[in-house]
């Protein structure tokens, strides 16, 4: 049984630039609009921060782009109740 929340949304199929996991969807989480181009992302497999391209693929953001990624508090609270998640389900993660 495949759980969708109503904020999931299909994308075109795309490698993550971090660790090659292939992905279909994006799930926005702050609003029900599909992924467009600029908008981050982070990898769910790897935690890997990427930005989706107007094709739908997603490329490694750039340096000044990360240094906003990384001084914004809604990204850091993402990639905190990530890794909150991930250790909630070693079963999927092994270390």
């Amino acid at each position: 049984m495949v759980h969708e929340a109503p904020w999931d949304h299909h994308t075109s199929w795309s490698m993550c630039p971090h660790c090659g996991e292939l992905h279909d969807g994006a799930a926005a989480m702050t609003s029900d609009h599909p992924p467009t181009e600029g908008d981050v992302g982070i990898c769910f497999e790897c935690g890997g921060w990427t930005v989706f391209q107007a094709d739908g693929s997603r490329r490694i953001p750039t340096p000044e782009e990360q240094a906003e990624i990384d001084a914004d508090p809604r990204t850091q609270h993402t990639l905190e109740m990530y890794w909150k998640f991930r250790r909630m389900h070693p079963e999927r993660w092994p270390t």
